[in-house]
């Protein structure tokens, strides 16, 4: 009885609660199955499916450019004549191009680095995606190697 008397004076920790309920929380999200956690967090999963996309399509256009040197067309609109006939891109534009990418991905990253920190990443990935477009017309009607490049290294 005395036992008993001393625990109702101890104040109990609301912390406990919180921790008690977050572990029941957490159980039950580990024993959904896949449909009904898309069911039940749809927004989440849209937003990686967003964020993944972006990922994806910035590892393709780092292999993409590359891969535009040996088209006849891509090599027609920005190489030089050979004397066989060919065109060509010269080796200093197509180390330009694929060092472009680099280049702005480290910019890109020391600057969004303080952007989020400021903004936060919601936010300037919603701005990412806005301006993406209007770089991606920089790219696409693309006259020179300059512009082109110009275009990668913001794009990157």
């Amino acid at each position: 009885m005395a036992e008993e008397s001393k625990e109702a004076l101890i104040p109990r920790d609301p912390r406990d609660d919180i921790l008690s309920h977050a572990e029941v929380a957490i159980s039950r999200e580990h024993e959904l199955t896949f449909l009904e956690a898309i069911k039940l967090y749809p927004k989440a999963i849209g937003w990686s499916v967003l964020m993944s996309a972006a990922l994806i399509m910035d590892g393709y256009d780092l292999k993409l450019i590359s891969s535009l040197y040996a088209q006849p067309e891509f090599q027609k609109a920005f190489g030089h004549a050979q004397p066989n006939g060919n065109y060509q891109i010269s080796a200093a534009w197509q180390a330009a191009l694929s060092n472009g990418s680099n280049l702005g991905q480290m910019v890109g990253l020391l600057i969004g680095g303080a952007v989020v920190e400021r903004f936060g990443f919601r936010r300037t990935m919603m701005i990412a995606f806005l301006i993406v477009p209007g770089i991606v017309f920089i790219q696409f009607f693309a006259s020179t190697l300059a512009i082109l490049e110009t275009g990668q290294i913001l794009l990157d």
